[in-house]
């Protein structure tokens, strides 16, 4: 029984004493100085809903660093910057589709997006799986396909690329992918192909499954255990 015992705290001391990321959903809108406004907290995109962030021109025209607030409205200690010159926020998606008259989250998210960066840079987050989504509906009138890099790492590259046709699409609206955060705390993004732009972030920590090997670990053991006998 004592090595029953020492097996079950073996389990536990390696699953669950390592560094667990906490729980993040973090909304961002780029807006340009024609439509300057988020999107409702009730506004989801293709992800949750919940407060957005607006990352807009100070009154010098470049962009300040943006201290992240989560869906909640609360303060992360996350903040995301811009890299590389020059920046431009320009209004309107596209000839092919009008907006006109209308003032709701997709408006307010997909109208208006930033272009000609390097790179968009968050900072301050707790190492640990993510789920990015990019948003980035073509700007002029036919898709416009565009690239999606992590940390300048052909390896993580993402297509999307899109006409607004009513609703969010994953590889059209937007892309979706997995970025994996290290100790730093840190990671960047790069849009290819052209004219990069993008019309708003969305990002989520991704549970990991701690509690689900733990669970099948004092199975196993269990297991072992009953296959010993007396």
């Amino acid at each position: 029984m004592l090595d029953f015992i020492r097996l079950i705290f073996l389990i536990t001391a390696t699953l669950l004493t390592g560094p667990v990321a906490a729980s993040l959903d973090v909304n961002v809108d780029f807006a340009s100085t024609k439509s300057g406004a988020a999107p409702a907290d009730t506004f989801a995109a293709g992800g949750q809903s919940g407060r957005w962030n607006l990352l807009a021109p100070n009154p010098g025209g470049d962009f300040d660093p943006l201290a992240l607030v989560d869906t909640y409205g609360n303060a992360t200690g996350v903040t995301l910057s811009l890299e590389g010159s020059p920046w431009q926020l320009i209004g309107g998606l596209g000839r092919s589709t009008s907006f006109s008259g209308r003032d709701d989250g997709v408006t307010r998210l997909m109208a208006d997006y930033i272009v000609n960066f390097r790179s968009v840079v968050i900072e301050g987050l707790d190492a640990g799986p993510y789920l990015l989504r990019a948003y980035g509906a073509n700007h002029f009138g036919e898709p416009y396909p565009q690239t999606i890099r992590i940390n300048e790492n052909p390896a993580s590259d993402v297509a999307y690329g899109g006409v607004w046709r009513g609703d969010f699409l994953a590889g059209g609206t937007h892309a979706e992918l997995m970025v994996h955060v290290g100790e730093s705390g840190r990671f960047s993004l790069q849009a290819l192909d052209g004219d990069p732009f993008l019309n708003g972030l969305q990002l989520s920590s991704v549970p990991e499954p701690s509690m689900a090997f733990f669970c099948g670990g004092m199975a196993v053991a269990l297991s072992r255990f009953r296959s010993r006998g007396p």
